[in-house]
């Protein structure tokens, strides 16, 4: 999935897996192949979404994420940075984060200059077969591990949905505030910590639920990826 209908705080988000070719044609002798999806469903605080290039996932450079959250200072963090808001009437306040992750090689401790609340994933060109998850302060971010699987999401309940389609049973965690994973071979392969703004308050309460019927549609997502 590329370009999501706006709401935020539902956000479910598939790591590594284990994909095989269709079920129709077992007997090509095709490999197995791992693939990384990152699925997000946005309520917009800042870029509209009438706008393509605000919608998610957000592209700086070679890096390409989703974000759940608000991030106040994306202005100043993308000034030095030609590249940046690189589609027309782009604003979403997102870019800032992957425009840390591109300049810093993905470093941990870059996201400390955010201020705002966070849960973030993203993939970079660069590294292959590798998936980033970070947790700042005022968003949640759950992982769940099967046998070949890792998958995250906001919320625990998400992770059960999941176990749900795919038939899967999962170890469920929540990831503490200022965590960040590299994620590859649905493995965790770096585990390493930052200091969020553990203060922070979002300016701006938003409503849990902006489209009542969004739930739906994002149930008939799932089922389509776990059929996949």
């Amino acid at each position: 999935m590329t370009r999501t209908t706006p709401r935020s705080s539902f956000q479910i988000c598939v790591g590594s897996r284990d994909t095989a070719f269709p079920r129709a044609a077992p007997s090509t002798g095709r490999s197995r192949r791992r693939a990384s999806w990152p699925v997000h469903v946005r309520d917009y605080t800042k870029g509209h979404p009438s706008i393509s290039a605000n919608n998610h996932p957000v592209r700086h450079g070679p890096v390409v994420g989703i974000h759940n959250g608000i991030i106040l200072n994306d202005d100043e963090l993308l000034a030095p940075h030609s590249c940046a808001r690189s589609e027309a009437r782009m604003t979403v306040d997102s870019e800032a984060i992957f425009a840390l992750a591109a300049h810093s090689q993905n470093e941990a401790r870059v996201l400390e200059d955010l201020d705002g609340s966070f849960a973030t994933a993203w993939l970079d060109e660069r590294v292959p077969d590798t998936l980033f998850v970070a947790r700042g302060a005022g968003r949640p971010l759950w992982i769940g591990a099967g046998k070949h699987e890792l998958f995250f999401a906001s919320t625990h309940d998400a992770l059960e949905v999941v176990e749900h389609y795919t038939r899967l049973k999962l170890r469920k965690r929540e990831l503490k505030m200022g965590t960040f994973l590299a994620l590859r071979a649905s493995r965790i392969v770096r585990d390493e910590c930052f200091r969020p703004d553990l203060g922070y308050r979002d300016p701006v309460a938003l409503p849990a639920i902006r489209a009542p019927q969004e739930g739906v549609s994002c149930l008939e997502r799932l089922a389509a990826l776990a059929a996949f």
